[in-house]
């Protein structure tokens, strides 16, 4: 008989805890907050823009207005890049910017300069707003860009020969999207086939013209040669900052005999 009361008892107590659990829950909501309560996400940054570019980086700028009753927050800001349109779908896809989470306050208008991206290459860029590294926004507006770069030159002809002297051919280039103009060429001979590998090694020629502005057509002369001798010739582009062009064309002429 006792032991049946102590029974009653202890169901008692569980169905009161239920009680006090199912109440709790009312009152409080699943996750412990406020009933009717949600997690209040991040502002989304709808202003993202290029506003510059160099041979490998792309600036950013952007505005943030913190509208979330949290002042008191740690607000992130991450950034991606990536070869097409960035969307939540593909988000875990796009390359994270290096060196690229900033802590952002309110109201602010706020830049980033993106590095280490390949030159003459197009970009999409994004972001994402965190607060605490926990509640994250989504996905911003895109940004496209396009870092600089020296155009190849692939249309490298030979115009004239002599028995002494070969006179060569080729079309400006320019600086990205083929427009601009470049600041030196370097064109170089060997008696072989010129490559990336053995460029340091071909003879290096001298008085080449100054560029002219992309799409106009530049001639030059090298004269000294071997007559009767076979040569191949190669160049590059460099800009005001001395980078340089990828190699252009080989094209391969022989001399006039005596």
């Amino acid at each position: 008989m006792k032991k049946l009361e102590i029974y009653i008892c202890m169901k008692r107590l569980h169905l009161v805890l239920l009680g006090i659990l199912l109440v709790s829950f009312i009152i409080f909501g699943s996750c412990g907050n406020p009933a009717g309560s949600k997690v209040e996400l991040p502002d989304t940054i709808e202003d993202l823009a290029v506003i510059d570019s160099s041979l490998n980086t792309i600036s950013l700028s952007w505005t943030y207005i913190n509208s979330t009753n949290n002042d008191s927050a740690t607000i992130n800001c991450n950034f991606r890049h990536y070869y097409e349109y960035i969307t939540d779908s593909n988000w875990d896809m796009a390359t994270q910017c290096l060196d690229s989470t900033i802590n952002i306050s309110t109201d602010n208008e706020y830049s980033i300069i993106v590095n280490n991206l390949a030159s003459r290459t197009s970009y999409y860029f994004a972001a994402k707003v965190s607060i605490n590294n926990s509640a994250f926004s989504i996905v911003s507006n895109n940004a496209t860009g396009k870092t600089r770069g020296l155009q190849v030159i692939d249309d490298l002809i030979v115009i004239d020969t002599t028995d002494h002297s070969i006179t060569l051919s080729w079309t400006a280039p320019g600086i990205v999207d083929d427009t601009g103009q470049v600041s030196y060429y370097d064109i170089r001979y060997s008696k072989n086939q010129i490559t990336e590998l053995n460029w340091h090694l071909a003879n290096q020629c001298l008085g080449e013209p100054i560029p002219q502005t992309a799409g106009n057509i530049e001639t030059f002369e090298i004269a000294g040669l071997e007559m009767n001798t076979t040569y191949y010739f190669a160049m590059r582009t460099e800009d005001d900052l001395l980078n340089q062009s990828l190699l252009s064309n080989n094209i391969a002429v022989k001399t006039l005999p005596y």
